[in-house]
C-alpha cells in the first residue's frame, strides 16, 4: 500500500484535513488518556487493509472509504456511541441504511475484532447515558466451559 492511501484511510489519519484543529486537538487529548493497543490499532496496516476489504467488498468508493475509517476511528476513542455508527455512516457516504447497517456488523466482527473489550469499555465510560454497547459488541468469548460442567448424567437414574 503506499503512503498517501495509508494516511488517507487509515483511522488515525482519515479526515485531517477537513478536521476543525479544535476536534483534532480533542482527539488527541482522548488518545492520550487510552491505553496504547488504541493508538496501535489505529495506526496498524492490518486496519487499514481490513478497512480497505470491506470497502472493496461492499463496492464503496475511496472517499467513502476515508469517511468510514474517519467514523471508525471516533468510535474507538469515544466520540461517537458505536449504535450511532451506522446512521453516520449512511447519511455521510450516502449508502443505504440496510448496507450500512451490514458493514457496521463487518467492521465490528472483524476489523475491532482485536480490540473489542477495550472499545465496549470505552464507549461505556464515554456514553454512560446511553444503552450499553454491549448488544452491539459482545463480549469476547472467554475459554470454552469444562465438559463436566455441560455434561448430564442420565446413567445414574
Amino acid at each position: 500500500m503506499d503512503t498517501l492511501n495509508y494516511l488517507r484511510w487509515s483511522p488515525f489519519f482519515a479526515g485531517i484535513t477537513q478536521e476543525p484543529p479544535a476536534l483534532r486537538a480533542r482527539f488527541f487529548e482522548r488518545l492520550a488518556k487510552l491505553p496504547p493497543t488504541i493508538n496501535d490499532f489505529l495506526l496498524a496496516e492490518t486496519t487499514v487493509i481490513s478497512l480497505q476489504t470491506i470497502a472493496a467488498q461492499q463496492s464503496l468508493t475511496t472517499d467513502q472509504l476515508e469517511v468510514m475509517a474517519y467514523l471508525v476511528r471516533r468510535v474507538v476513542v469515544g466520540e461517537l456511541f458505536v449504535q450511532d455508527f451506522p446512521a453516520s455512516l449512511s447519511e455521510r457516504c450516502q449508502i443505504p441504511a440496510d448496507q450500512a447497517r451490514t458493514i457496521t456488523t463487518q467492521i465490528i466482527t472483524e476489523t475491532l475484532a482485536p480490540i473489542k473489550d477495550t472499545v465496549r469499555a470505552i464507549q461505556q465510560q464515554s456514553f454512560q447515558s446511553q444503552p450499553a454497547p454491549s448488544s452491539v459488541l459482545p463480549p469476547t468469548p472467554s475459554a470454552a466451559p469444562s465438559p463436566q460442567g455441560n455434561t448430564l448424567n442420565l446413567r445414574g437414574k
